[in-house]
């Protein structure tokens, strides 16, 4: 059962969305802006008293019970921020990189969502700058890799050709 299937694309995802723009560059600065106000945004929220709640609470939920205050709240705030900023990168992902293409392959795909992973553990799962320092470094290793062409003499074969394998080892 599919809910709103002519509006949606159903299980074959959208086609033709309208994208920012077709130029990268604009594509790469409003990216960016996107990513320093999330920046912004969590790290003021981090450094906040709710902040200072969140931290107990990966620490000692009981102990934040036992002062008076209410978990599930803050652990609601902490939901809805990451899933806003998730759906935001998705609407960015789609508009930008995806040109428009919005398939279920395309953007529910394993190696996607292993990279988010491998990214934010990069950094640091306990930071905010931490995560954005790992993807920086995720996309800039990964897309200098892709246009290594030296060839490696025991395989025969080039770092380009088998860069996904050769990131896999440099980030375990």
């Amino acid at each position: 059962l599919v809910f709103f299937a002519d509006t949606t694309g159903g299980e074959n995802g959208l086609f033709g969305i309208e994208t920012l723009s077709f130029d990268p560059t604009v594509n790469y600065y409003v990216a960016f802006a996107v990513f320093l106000l999330a920046l912004v945004v969590f790290v003021g929220i981090t450094r906040s008293d709710a902040g200072e709640v969140l931290t107990a609470i990966r620490e000692d939920e009981d102990a934040v019970v036992s002062v008076g205050l209410n978990p599930a709240r803050y652990k609601l705030l902490a939901f809805v921020l990451s899933g806003a900023v998730g759906g935001l990168a998705g609407a960015l992902y789609v508009s930008t990189y995806a040109q428009g293409v919005a398939t279920p392959s395309e953007t529910l795909g394993l190696v996607l969502s292993i990279e988010l992973i491998v990214a934010a553990i990069l950094g640091g799962m306990g930071t905010i700058t931490g995560a954005a320092i790992g993807g920086l470094f995720f996309f800039l290793v990964r897309t200098w890799l892709r246009g290594v062409d030296v060839t490696i003499p025991v395989v025969g074969a080039s770092v380009s050709e088998l860069y996904f394998l050769i990131f896999a080892i440099v980030t375990l």
